[in-house]
């Protein structure tokens, strides 16, 4: 993750709000929202982590947090229908109007590179397939 400055958090979701009987999600508030961190970066976009688990978030309002600190731990509140760790920026940290984020990360060989998520032609979703390799 990139680092920044902690500007909100939440942590007292402890279900999800997903219906397996209606294939959605339900009552996503109270107990079934979702936990997250949400971190102000320098150039001004946020990144938003969510589905911690409950009382799993592990960084608070106004800290500064760098690459590699723990944010907190993977779980499945909100609208989640398994553990897993969903992140996405933002251009500002009052709008959720998302943006295409730059990911890194190592190659067969472990040399560093960079990747993008998701490819142009995916219609915005994930396919879990190693598409960035070769870069």
């Amino acid at each position: 993750a990139r680092g920044g400055v902690v500007v909100d958090t939440r942590e007292s979701g402890s279900k999800s709000c997903w219906d397996e009987d209606e294939e959605k999600c339900i009552g996503c508030s109270g107990s079934k929202a979702g936990n997250f961190v949400k971190i102000l970066h320098q150039d001004g976009t946020a990144g938003v982590y969510v589905h911690f688990k409950y009382n799993g978030v592990a960084v608070t309002k106004d800290q500064r947090v760098y690459r590699g600190d723990t944010l907190g731990y993977v779980g499945s509140t909100g609208c989640s229908t398994g553990p897993h760790l969903h992140f996405h920026v933002i251009t500002d940290p009052d709008t959720n109007q998302t943006i295409p984020a730059r990911f890194e990360a190592y190659d067969d060989d472990f040399d560093f590179r960079s990747c993008y998520l998701p490819p142009s032609d995916s219609e915005g979703y994930s396919t879990n397939k190693p598409w960035w390799w070769p870069f």
